[in-house]
């Protein structure tokens, strides 16, 4: 079976949001850089999801993509997941015989949060909860985009009160990584990548429009716009480096329309900017691989060779230079190591099939 065809714009717009995962995680708290980046990094993935989704026709077709999301994720996650994960569990958890199933649960998923996890996977449960039900809600609205957008709202409408009540939600009762804030706001968003697809591809794809180009320019402009409100909006004198934390973890802190509004129209802006970019294979590579890099860069950090310049400096504007070069090696790595991997890929069906397994 031939290759779906890439979308170059979409190569590009997630290997950026994999790219500020990385740095993001490299960067002290509160600093301007990281503060952006959290703004619309995770969401990123689920607009991204969700633009690319289509609509089951058939029940059958449906089973078929759950049966398609669990090779994508399902099996990368586990294995995964016991390889950065099951060492440092054993250390912390040493074996007994009686357990109970909320405890066999917590260690097996590690949802306790323990510095030992592997954090960077907290993602890809509330992402794979939102895709199945992005799947079987698209299968019975027959695809709707009303009936998705209303889907969208209404997941909004779930994490704004959320925040306003400041209640907290958990699926298991005691773990934040199955918080509904981020299953709310993941599908919320999930939701909008999907609605605005034919949109979004109609100024990027249309060829004929003397005004695609300034179209374009215009969501440069309108992305630089939203990035500078973004830490306006984020300011807080009081903190080391002056800014709040915008994440999905600490939407106390911020302002949750802002949020939800500066995040939609920094995604929108951010993959029309990304049509204005060339074509270049790295970049399809780290793209291609972001689940890859998602579930192993927390290596590096884990590693007992690896000392966190950025965390250890005593002053926050050390501490940013430190983590963005910090990033820049990392990733760097990656290229290196994503260049062999598909050099090898190439060359057999059967480890192009392995790979895939590992997210690669």
């Amino acid at each position: 079976m031939l290759e779906q065809k890439r979308l170059n714009y979409i190569d590009w717009f997630k290997a950026i949001g994999i790219c500020l995962i990385v740095m993001g995680h490299c960067l002290p708290a509160y600093t301007l850089p990281k503060t952006i980046f959290y703004a619309f990094h995770v969401p990123l993935f689920a607009f991204a999801g969700g633009f690319l989704s289509s609509p089951a026709k058939t029940i059958k077709e449906a089973l078929k993509k759950v049966v398609g999301l669990l090779k994508r994720i399902g099996i990368p996650y586990l294995i995964w997941f016991i390889v950065t994960s099951y060492p440092y569990m054993m250390k912390e958890c040493p074996l007994k015989t009686d357990y109970g199933f909320g405890e066999l649960v917590e260690i097996f998923f590690l949802l306790n949060g323990r510095p030992t996890w592997n954090a960077a996977l907290w993602f890809v449960i509330p992402y794979f909860i939102v895709s199945l039900t992005f799947i079987f809600f698209a299968y019975l609205v027959k695809g709707n985009k009303y009936a998705c957008l209303g889907l969208g709202l209404v997941s909004f409408a779930g994490i704004i009160i959320l925040v306003e009540t400041e209640k907290t939600v958990n699926l298991f009762g005691y773990t934040n990584i199955f918080n509904m804030h981020n299953v709310f706001l993941l599908l919320g968003f999930y939701c909008l990548g999907y609605v605005l697809k034919d949109l979004i591809k109609l100024v990027i794809e249309r060829k004929e429009s003397p005004y695609k180009n300034y179209m374009l320019y215009i969501a440069l402009g309108a992305l630089i716009a939203s990035l500078i409100i973004c830490a306006y909006a984020n300011r807080d004198p009081s903190r080391p480096g002056g800014y709040y934390g915008m994440s999905v973890l600490n939407l106390k802190y911020n302002n949750i329309y802002v949020y939800i509004a500066l995040g939609t129209v920094i995604l929108v802006s951010l993959i029309l900017s990304c049509a204005l970019l060339p074509e270049i294979k790295s970049v399809s590579r780290l793209s291609k691989s972001s689940f890859f890099i998602m579930a192993t860069h927390y290596l590096f950090f884990r590693s007992p060779f690896y000392s966190s310049p950025s965390y250890k400096a005593n002053k926050w504007l050390a501490g940013l230079h430190a983590g963005i070069k910090e990033a820049f090696y990392i990733i760097l790595i990656y290229l290196i190591v994503l260049y062999i991997l598909y050099l090898i890929r190439e060359k057999s069906k059967i480890t192009s099939k392995i790979l895939l397994y590992f997210g690669i």
